[in-house]
């Protein structure tokens, strides 16, 4: 009779009637304590967010010198205060900072390993998870793993609810050091998230070495949360991986010997174009006249300037290019990603489109004078369709590059 009125007490509130039975019977907490099979008045009272009562009973404790009951467990291996975070309770929560107890009982580990703050996140208390992280800012706590191996980001990516996206937007923005830290199956917070959500690498922006996160979500729902900034400082290191670029360069990494072969045929129609110019060269010196000329010059430089001067610059342009080319898949220049791997991607996407516009231009130009001048016209829609057929070509070659929409943003 005794117990159920103190249970009645506990979910009520009702401070007096608990201080009336501790008169009557100073040991009923400690037998309603022992005869517990799954839940205490502690925990009742804490689920509840009983706030005097709570504190009522650690009164008790600290003057009867036993707390064993914060430390107690339910059927479900719960203490009083991880009934408190699951519950959002937070005025119970604020007693941690008040009671040594309560904060040994805050760093016990619930069922399933992990601390309390795995079971806020699993429970989508977002503000329980906050207020816990500013009483315990100690990496190791906020970093710590269930038995699954995971840490709260983790498992906040695991279902990620409406509610959970906020506790991943916050953890990243305050616990960016986590975001690094793989699981027991060796995943980062990044595969999760790309298994989860189905996101193809090119969709996943992300910036290094410079304190912001971005990820491009395709959903109209989860615009608001597209850009996730992380405001720590890692003295050099990535906040995360970049997968699409990593991505990129792994394809062309793979297509390195292709892509050296059309850099040297392009080289090589380059080379072979200045030394038999269209034409050929003059065999004879003539200082005077319609068209003077010294022997070993052009023929089209002084029968038609504008085309020759135009065919010279392309043709340099694609020779150029194609070296440039060469010269940094040979110098394996795409594969050392440690020093600013974004720069080699765009000077190699926009080498390759360059040499290829400018292979195309330089033989829509050598068509020009090779063709008698009454047919020319005739041959214009030929040589638009040509150069537009180029473009087209490169278009594929900008994309990589014009696909990181939000590049790197420095303070």
């Amino acid at each position: 009779m005794e117990q159920k009125r103190l249970f009645d007490a506990a979910y009520t509130g009702d401070v007096a009637t608990l201080f009336q039975l501790l008169e009557e019977n100073l040991n009923l907490m400690y037998r309603s304590y022992l005869d517990c099979e799954d839940k205490n008045v502690l925990h009742f009272s804490a689920m509840l967010g009983n706030l005097e009562f709570v504190q009522a009973t650690l009164h008790v404790f600290s003057c009867s010198s036993f707390s064993d009951m914060c430390f107690a467990n339910d059927r479900y291996g719960r203490n009083p205060l991880h009934l408190a975070a699951i519950n959002k309770r937070l005025n119970i929560l604020h007693l941690v900072d008040d009671y040594d107890v309560m904060k040994q009982a805050a760093l016990e580990k619930p069922q399933g390993g992990g601390t309390i703050l795995h079971l806020s996140v699993k429970h989508n208390q977002l503000e329980a998870m906050k207020l816990l992280m500013q009483i315990f800012t100690h990496p190791k706590f906020v970093g710590a793993k269930d038995e699954d191996g995971m840490t709260i980001l983790h498992l906040a990516l695991e279902n990620n609810q409406n509610q959970r996206g906020e506790i991943i937007m916050y953890l990243i923005e305050n616990a960016a050091e986590i975001i690094n830290i793989k699981n027991g199956n060796d995943k980062t917070a990044v595969d999760l998230f790309l298994e989860q959500a189905r996101i193809p690498p090119r969709d996943l922006i992300m910036v290094r070495r410079n304190k912001r996160l971005f990820l491009k979500l395709e959903s109209d729902e989860v615009i608001k949360d597209c850009f996730l900034r992380s405001k720590a400082q890692f003295g050099g290191d990535d906040i995360f991986d970049t997968e699409y670029l990593h991505h990129l360069l792994n394809s062309i990494d793979k297509s390195r010997d292709a892509i050296m072969i059309v850099a040297s045929i392009i080289a090589t129609m380059a080379f072979q174009l200045m030394a038999n110019l269209p034409g050929g060269v003059w065999q004879d010196n003539l200082l005077e006249g319609p068209a003077p000329h010294q022997a070993g010059e052009s023929v089209l430089a002084v029968t038609q300037p504008v085309v020759y001067r135009r065919l010279i610059w392309g043709n340099t342009v694609a020779f150029v290019s194609s070296l440039t080319i060469i010269m940094m898949m040979l110098g394996n220049g795409m594969s050392n990603r440690s020093r600013l791997p974004i720069i080699r991607l765009v000077i190699l996407c926009a080498a390759m489109a360059v040499s290829v516009a400018s292979i195309s231009y330089t033989y829509a130009l050598l068509s020009e004078p090779l063709v008698p001048e009454p047919a020319r016209w005739g041959q214009s829609p030929n040589l638009l369709a040509l150069i537009i057929v180029a473009i087209v070509m490169c278009i594929p070659m900008i994309l990589p590059t014009s696909g990181v929409r939000t590049c790197y943003t420095f303070f």
